[in-house]
């Protein structure tokens, strides 16, 4: 699970001998070109909006700067440490002392101390994929995230922060995160989608983020929340919910609970325990609808 709070970190100045084998270029903005990045052109600020040097990484993946300000990728979460070859901590110690731009999305810390931005991808760690001939499968990555999830080192997460990505940016890490999986890449190599129409393996990850894939079987609406059922035992089998104040943003989105049933869909979010294992979703794009039954 990840933590609610910010770690000890991980990653600090002395470590950085761990990282000897790891070339360390001059810090540089990335210049990605237009034209392999037209898909999520719209993504993307134009141009980062602040910069800070990492000076150490928290257990969780927070970046704490040596300005003293924390700040935390929004729209993914880190694969977890028992995960294959517990690549995204590694790989998050080659930022340090590298000067990273980007955009914060919310106007003042959380209640951790976290700044939710979206970060640029540093040129030299981009280069250093082109140079060991790495395909993610998926258009070059220009930000931290999509660099993340094409290796398959973190999943695509609407509701992992306070300030999460756009709609539109949500939705091409969705994408990335399919191919990373079609790949088995990263987490994805012994790590699959649970199984909707198995409660028990899904109650296993409660109070941690999951994928699950499966029909609905039937939707019950009431005044305050809306249940998205998978199963017809409701006191054992997995559901989800969508409280009234999320409702009109579902359907602003297209997803109208109503007509869901019987929809082939996969859901994302933080698996709880309730009378059976269950899913609360906040935003849109926590629910991929998938196909019919």
């Amino acid at each position: 699970m990840v933590a609610a709070r910010t770690l000890a970190p991980l990653f600090a100045p002395a470590a950085l001998a761990l990282f000897a084998t790891i070339t360390l270029a001059v810090p540089e903005t990335v210049g990605r070109e237009r034209k392999s990045a037209r898909a999520n052109a719209a993504c993307l600020q134009p141009e980062a909006t602040d910069a800070g040097v990492v000076v150490s990484i928290g257990e969780t993946g927070d970046l704490h700067l040596a300005d003293g300000r924390l700040i935390t990728q929004a729209g993914i979460l880190l694969a977890t440490p028992h995960a294959p070859l517990s690549a995204p901590h590694a790989q998050l110690g080659t930022l340090l002392g590298m000067e990273l731009r980007f955009h914060v999305l919310q106007p003042a810390p959380d209640r951790w101390g976290r700044l939710s931005a979206d970060i640029l991808l540093p040129a030299p760690v981009a280069r250093k994929d082109v140079e060991m001939g790495v395909d993610s499968g998926a258009e070059p990555a220009y930000t931290l995230a999509q660099w993340l999830v094409d290796h398959g080192m973190a999943r695509a997460a609407p509701d992992a922060s306070a300030m999460s990505l756009s709609r539109t940016c949500m939705t091409a890490l969705l994408a990335r995160e399919e191919k990373a999986r079609a790949g088995r890449r990263g987490q994805w190599r012994d790590q699959a989608v649970l199984a909707a129409d198995e409660p028990d393996a899904i109650l296993a990850k409660a109070g941690d983020f999951a994928v699950v894939e499966g029909i609905i079987v039937s939707v019950r609406e009431r005044e305050r929340v809306t249940y998205l059922n998978f199963g017809s035992q409701w006191t054992r089998d997995f559901t989800v919910t969508i409280w009234k104040k999320n409702r009109a943003k579902l359907a602003a989105a297209g997803l109208r609970a109503v007509e869901l049933e019987g929809r082939h869909v996969r859901v994302r979010g933080m698996v709880e325990a309730g009378r059976g294992p269950l899913i609360d979703v906040l935003t849109p794009e926590q629910i991929e609808v998938i196909g019919t039954e």
